[in-house]
């Protein structure tokens, strides 16, 4: 039993850690809109990849991106908690009640953008 329950935690991590070095592949930044309520995970090309729409509580993925996970985790709500996780560990503030969707083009960056400081506590 106890090694089929490591087997089973050892699976669950491969996955995140998988999925985690794909978006860091990225060079992913944070960046916000604070008139419109809005958050971003961003490509040096300022594509925007995940997008954090606070006042809808929708979290947005670009749809590549969001297929490439769903062949790596098994369900929808794997693939919605690994993205909440990673946005949070990126600088997006994920409120509770929140829910994924995916989207072809998610946007790029505009001029009253700002990046989100990250204090290196």
């Amino acid at each position: 039993m106890k090694k089929f329950i490591r087997h089973i935690l050892k699976e669950e991590v491969d996955k995140k850690i998988i999925a985690k070095s794909i978006l860091d592949q990225l060079n992913l930044s944070p960046w916000k809109n604070e008139r419109y309520q809005m958050e971003y995970l961003v490509t040096p090309a300022k594509q925007i990849i995940i997008l954090n729409v606070k006042g809808d509580k929708e979290v947005v993925i670009q749809r590549g991106i969001y297929n490439i996970l769903s062949r790596i985790f098994n369900d929808e709500q794997e693939i919605e908690n690994f993205v909440f996780e990673y946005s949070e560990d990126n600088g997006l503030n994920v409120r509770i009640g929140s829910w994924l969707s995916n989207s072809v083009d998610v946007g790029m960056l505009e001029d009253d953008d700002e990046p989100i400081i990250l204090d290196n506590i």
